[in-house]
């Protein structure tokens, strides 16, 4: 799968403040990419980076196998952006909005009805944008980044200040885009919830370095899980797991909670309570949450700077 977007050592600058430090990211083609980090980690100053907005050495960053630097003009042609709040006239319709970007960026007058479908918005197209909720505001804001039929779709906490219902339309919205359209999607978020049911792959930046990468299952797999083991010798157990250096939690009178860092440790545990007798009723995993592995992945990097 090549990289609609590739970073190499990206570095910038606001004076004396190192914003991203050698930054080296990889977007999939047809990928949904979740870019996530605390406030401040340098996620929308990635964004601008990328979209060509802040000056940058050459060819440290690469949109569709091209240099941002040198190709900027053709290269935007085949993104559609959202960064923070759309700019949106209140006073007009949805559909006046739509017209007056098209006209802007050239694309095709069809377009115009064929965005609005896409989002769901043919129905309220004629109202003025000032009655719109913020999720239909945003859907507006997407139907306009689609205008230009991007390859790749680059958005800024586009669920941001969104209640369930509307964060829920944006997250359907973007997977039929993924999926149907076949539409490379970039989003930061600071929803984790939301975007570990969204995206395929995951980058986790903190302090402007990146500290994660990969597909989301990979994120999992590479976590310290823990494993819930029901029983009625809890005593027993507890001094089993002592004596082969299990880390481990009792919860309460008939369960206990044992880390494993790998699936093969699973069957070292299994062993290790058959061969000493412990009677157990039940066993099962509990996967950590992408928030629970970001806080883990975070905190990390903030004890070795």
């Amino acid at each position: 799968m090549s990289a609609i977007i590739q970073t190499n050592n990206l570095s910038f600058r606001f004076k004396d403040y190192l914003a991203l430090n050698n930054l080296c990211l990889e977007v999939p083609s047809n990928s949904i990419y979740g870019f996530v980090g605390p406030n401040g980690a340098g996620k929308s100053t990635s964004i601008r980076a990328i979209l060509g907005l802040y000056p940058v050495e050459p060819k440290k960053i690469f949109v569709f196998g091209k240099v941002i630097n040198k190709e900027r003009v053709s290269i935007l042609k085949n993104i559609g952006a959202l960064v923070e709040a759309p700019a949106l006239y209140d006073h007009l319709s949805a559909k006046d909005n739509l017209e007056i970007t098209r006209i802007v960026i050239g694309a095709e007058k069809k377009k115009v009805n064929h965005v609005l479908e896409i989002v769901g918005l043919s129905k309220s197209a004629t109202k003025k944008v000032k009655t719109y909720s913020l999720g239909m505001k945003q859907r507006l804001g997407i139907a306009m980044a689609l205008l230009s039929e991007p390859k790749l779709l680059i958005l800024d906490e586009p669920t941001n200040g969104l209640d369930p219902h509307g964060i829920k339309e944006i997250r359907e919205l973007l997977l039929y885009l993924n999926q149907e359209c076949k539409t490379t999607i970039f989003l930061s978020s600071h929803i984790l919830n939301e975007v570990e049911k969204l995206v395929t792959h995951v980058g986790v930046i903190n302090k402007g370095e990146l500290v994660f990468q990969g597909k989301l299952s990979e994120l999992y797999s590479v976590s310290i899980n823990k494993i819930l083991i029901e029983t009625d010798e809890t005593d027993k157990l507890t001094n089993v797991l002592k004596e082969s250096g299990y880390v481990f939690h009792k919860e309460n009178d008939f369960t206990i909670k044992v880390e494993i860092k790998e699936k093969s440790d699973i069957s070292k545990l299994l062993y290790q309570i058959t061969h000493n007798d412990v009677s157990i009723y039940g066993l099962r995993n509990e996967q950590k949450s992408l928030e629970e592995l970001f806080f883990d992945l975070t905190k990390k990097t903030a004890r070795s700077l």
